[in-house]
């Protein structure tokens, strides 16, 4: 009596079963199946809105206030969530779904006693990552990453902080937002 595997159903002979051209036709069918199943699922996979801007350029910040970054390279983008003409300081949302967003930066100054990014979702701080609590730093390399539901029309942003002695600089920034889950 043939068997067949938990997660793809596909059916398979026991070793007391005879295999005939029919067991083995059905065989082939659940594989085919099961093929265009992954394939189905990978390409959904592969092709989910996602989009990364960044700036190499330098943004002068204010010592305390927190300043939105800016971003003027599209690296990527496959659903229209960047718009750097109109809003060069977000990625704002197209496809309902969870997405996964992440915001970086390098800040350059001295001396540096700490920086922060926060990530935003319509104007509201939903996650912060601080770096350093002493004097001394040239330069601080901050990183966060958060997981939002979002509807279209909803906005992601990082906003930058820094505290110091001197100038500070963001001289690398980078925003980036993938979908993870489909509503």
């Amino acid at each position: 009596m043939p068997e067949s595997t938990p997660i793809y159903g596909i059916t398979y002979p026991c070793a007391t079963d005879v295999i005939d051209a029919a067991a083995f036709q059905t065989f082939a069918n659940d594989v085919d199946s099961a093929i265009a199943t992954v394939n189905a699922v990978s390409t959904d996979a592969l092709n989910r809105p996602a989009a990364r801007i960044i700036n190499f350029g330098m943004q002068a910040l204010v010592n305390g206030a927190s300043t939105a970054a800016i971003y003027d390279t599209e690296v990527f983008d496959n659903d229209g969530m960047a718009n750097l003409g109109v809003s060069n300081d977000r990625l704002t949302v197209q496809t309902a779904g969870t997405y996964l967003v992440m915001g970086n930066t390098r800040i350059d100054g001295a001396p540096i006693q700490s920086a922060s990014v926060g990530l935003f979702k319509n104007g509201t701080i939903n996650y912060r990552a601080k770096e350093g609590d002493a004097t001394g730093f040239l330069q601080i390399l901050v990183g966060i990453a958060g997981v939002f539901d979002a509807v279209p029309g909803d906005f992601f942003q990082a906003f930058l902080i820094y505290r110091g002695g001197g100038a500070g600089n963001a001289t690398f920034t980078e925003l980036s937002a993938r979908m993870v889950n489909r509503p």
